[in-house]
């Protein structure tokens, strides 16, 4: 969905995607009675949730950088694509899923119409790009998940009402 920016291998959210795939993988693996495969990708899932977790987090901003570019450089944007990692299971601690979401419910992320795509405080931050800050039902969505999956149901339906409001407005 991020169709202008590099998010190949390297960006959070597509490492959620990878680690699901595998614990799905798995999952086909043991229904199918393939042991093999089954070890396997269990082995390469668990690996990949610690890669996440240790290259990933920053413990500074208490949020996972966006990605790690082929130069190894960190890009500390806040985006809300680190939802992935929670709906996907990548992220198994707590204190860090709450961290994230206590950072997403920030006013320079979340808006009354919902949740941008990047930061308003980020320099390359514009409102009316949907990739660099415009409001996104899609990841307003993946708040909404996110806040329920974690029994915070007050801003699930915070977002969940924002997302019918502007429905609504816009006829």
């Amino acid at each position: 969905w991020m169709d202008h920016i590099d998010r190949r291998k390297n960006a959070n959210d597509v490492q959620g995607l990878f680690y699901e795939s595998l614990v799905t993988g798995c999952e086909l693996a043991k229904l199918a009675g393939d042991i093999d495969s089954e070890r396997k990708w269990s082995s390469a899932a668990d690996k990949l949730k610690l890669k996440i977790d240790k290259e990933y987090w920053e413990s500074k901003t208490e949020y996972y950088y966006d990605t790690i570019r082929r130069d190894g450089s960190k890009d500390d944007s806040i985006r809300p694509n680190t939802l992935i990692l929670l709906i996907t299971g990548a992220v198994s601690d707590t204190n860090k899923a709450l961290s994230i979401l206590d950072r997403v419910e920030k006013e320079d992320v979340t808006t009354p119409w919902g949740v941008r795509t990047l930061s308003s405080l980020d320099p390359k931050y514009h409102p009316s790009l949907y990739h660099d800050g415009a409001v996104w039902p899609l990841v307003t969505g993946w708040a909404a998940i996110c806040e329920t999956m974690h029994s915070r149901s007050d801003n699930a339906l915070h977002y969940l009402s924002s997302m019918a409001d502007r429905i609504l407005s816009e006829n």
